[in-house]
């Protein structure tokens, strides 16, 4: 394999940590408070295991899609399933989607930094640093991208690490009996913790820039959403264990609640610390939105590299994110981001598959060589 194809090509396990970096991001931070608001109470954890379930599914009807189309990301599937107008469209809508979760990611990053830890700065210079720190590494190719998300995924552990300690006062009791709100709305609770899981998409975009075979990348997607699942269900269950019932129900970020209880002889702050880390995974889940956003672009337009898009749509992203809101304006736009998202990660995945088997429709030559769509650089 020449330099030029390895620029352009990751290996799985730059798969794995790409996806799980995507994944775990702002939510992480409610995602134990949303559970147990939708009605699962302290078996949120549950929810959120079965959650991971049912984006185990959506991976292997990503790999049957796969199979057709080998070479293939999924801008290109949509042209060569839907035909070009109506896959340009398709598209585009993708590439709005995801533009919008950037958004929402910045406007959660900016209120959570100002309520937590810079309540003077000026909301357009916390959201411009970070956008102009995503431009700069997403502009570069998929593989410096990858060993960025390599890099930081140390920090992961970091977290484990600093929530630990809650283990110490735990009661186990505020989640016993097990089961106990039933299981129709540990179902219904599923979804809240499945919107958390979104981000998993990226592999079906990532797929044909991974080396290996289609069972090794179908592994380590498998490998990152059993280890984002493991995470998030690990830090529901911290918090539903420190917290009463009564408590979590009134702590709308209840981990960094339950961090600041904690302090060491030379830690005194640990909420800051775990924000610093928290801070880096939202860079990364961010890059990844705005990477495939701009790879759509291009596809848009039939280029062949996405770096001349990055930064029109960091942009974009940006003007949006320092717009005026209020925190009633900011739940909308995350509830309805989030909606429109499990659309398109558990919906549309099934009517990919439906119409390439109806219309039998398969990966054309232009694909096979490479020579259609954008290259993932």
């Amino acid at each position: 394999m020449s330099n030029q194809n390895q620029k352009m090509t990751i290996t799985p396990s730059q798969l794995a940590l790409f996806v799980i970096q995507t994944q775990v991001g702002v939510g992480v931070l409610s995602m134990p408070f949303s559970v147990f608001d939708a009605g699962a109470k302290t078996d949120g954890w549950i929810s959120i295991l079965l959650a991971g379930l049912a984006v185990q599914i959506i991976i292997f009807i990503y790999m049957f899609i796969s199979k057709r189309y080998p070479n293939s990301n999924l801008y290109i599937i949509l042209e060569n399933v839907f035909g070009k107008w109506l896959g340009k469209f398709l598209i585009l809508i993708h590439v709005v989607y995801f533009i919008s979760v950037g958004v929402v990611i910045l406007i959660l990053f900016s209120s959570v930094l100002t309520i937590w830890a810079f309540p003077n700065t000026p909301q357009f210079l916390k959201v411009g640093i970070a956008v102009f720190t995503a431009w700069y590494l997403t502009k570069e190719n998929v593989r410096i991208i990858a060993r960025f998300h390599v890099i930081v995924s140390v920090l992961l552990v970091l977290v484990i690490l600093l929530t630990i300690t809650a283990f110490t006062h735990a009661e186990y009791r505020y989640v016993l009996p097990i089961g106990h709100t039933g299981m129709t709305n540990i179902l219904l609770s599923a979804k809240a913790a499945t919107l958390s899981l979104l981000g998993f998409e990226i592999f079906i975009i990532l797929f044909a820039a991974t080396e290996g075979t289609i069972k090794t990348k179908v592994k380590a997607a498998t490998i990152a959403n059993v280890t984002v699942t493991l995470i998030y269900a690990y830090l529901a269950f911290t918090c539903y264990i420190f917290f009463s019932p009564e408590e979590i129900g009134l702590v709308p970020q209840p981990i960094l609640y339950l961090i600041k209880s904690f302090s060491f002889i030379v830690l005194e702050r640990t909420d800051l610390i775990f924000l610093s880390v928290w801070m880096v995974s939202v860079l990364t889940s961010f890059v990844g939105y705005l990477y495939i956003a701009s790879l759509g672009t291009a596809m848009l337009f039939n280029k062949t590299n996405h770096s001349p898009f990055v930064w029109g749509i960091s942009l974009i992203i940006f003007l949006f994110s320092v717009s005026p809101h209020n925190v009633l304006r900011i739940a909308t736009m995350s509830e309805l981001i989030s909606n429109i998202g499990g659309v398109f990660s558990f919906i549309f995945p099934f009517v990919i598959l439906g119409f390439a088997f109806l219309f039998k429709r398969k990966e054309n030559n232009e694909s096979r060589t490479g020579k259609k769509g954008v290259s993932p650089t």
